[in-house]
């Protein structure tokens, strides 16, 4: 089992936060199609699961970070790798594009 952890400070309102979390998820299961099985949200619409066949991956955005967690299990881990990969540099992109003072 492989382990992902991230945070990300995104100097944004939350409802943007939110937004900005919304579509890299609608993002990666675009790319990814039929590799992202399952994606359920929050009622508040600040943390979401995401999961299919060999990784169940976590993301939640607060006042200041968003953050992803997640784990790879097994030997079907190993073939989701790329989704895991993707969603992490889909996320860094949204979150990264538009911090305070043009970093």
């Amino acid at each position: 089992m492989s382990a992902i952890s991230m945070a990300i400070e995104h100097g944004r309102p939350l409802a943007d936060a939110r937004a900005a979390l919304r579509s890299a998820v609608e993002q990666t299961a675009g790319k990814f199609g039929p590799m992202v099985r399952h994606v359920a949200w929050s009622a508040a619409g600040d943390a979401v699961r995401v999961t299919g066949p060999g990784f169940v991956v976590d993301l939640a955005v607060d006042a200041t970070h968003v953050r992803v967690t997640g784990e790879l299990t097994g030997a079907a881990g190993m073939i989701a790798g790329p989704v895991v990969a993707g969603l992490k540099q889909i996320v860094q992109r949204a979150f990264q594009n538009k911090l305070p003072g043009g970093r």
